[in-house]
């Protein structure tokens, strides 16, 4: 394995790098593929299943959410300070 290093340490930068990508590719699509493999497995036996919320959109009104983002959107962020006199009256 030493050996192996060295001589990959004795090649060029740009060598090196090809090999590194090439390693790094790799790794990524054996992961890639185990976790595919696991997912169909699960899928096939039935043990992913889609829950539906628990909450139903039925429950909101539509007037009440498109009033309240009017609301919302209405306004402002900054609010100016209010203007002061600044006459002074001795």
């Amino acid at each position: 394995m030493r050996e192996t290093i060295n001589r990959l340490r004795a090649r060029p930068k740009e060598d090196r790098r090809a090999i590194a990508t090439g390693i790094a590719v790799s790794v990524v699509a054996v992961l890639l593929a185990g976790w595919f493999i696991y997912f169909m497995h699960n899928l096939t036996k039935g043990q992913l299943e889609y829950t539906r919320p628990t909450e139903s959109v039925d429950d909101f009104s539509e007037t009440e959410v498109i009033s309240e983002t009017q609301t919302e959107t209405s306004t402002p962020f900054f609010v100016p300070p209010p203007q002061t006199s600044t006459t002074s009256s001795l």
